[in-house]
C-alpha cells in the first residue's frame, strides 16, 4: 500500500486540516497493532525464531 497516494491530496491549498490525520494516523495505529500482534502470535524470539534470523534453518 502506497501512504504517500492518500495524502496527495492534503497537501493541496486549502485542505489544511486533512494533514494532522495522515501524519499522526499511523504512528497512533503502529502500538495498538504490536500489542494485537504479540497477544495473537506471542512475544516471539525462541529458538527457531532466532535461527531463522540467522539464515540457519535446518537442523
Amino acid at each position: 500500500m502506497n501512504v504517500f497516494r492518500p495524502f496527495g491530496p492534503a497537501l493541496m491549498p486549502g485542505q489544511p486540516r486533512a494533514r494532522w490525520a495522515y501524519l499522526l494516523g499511523p504512528l497512533l495505529a503502529v502500538p495498538p497493532a504490536v500489542g494485537v500482534a504479540e497477544l495473537l502470535r506471542g512475544p516471539g524470539g525462541g529458538r527457531i525464531s532466532r535461527r531463522a534470523a540467522q539464515g540457519a534453518v535446518r537442523d
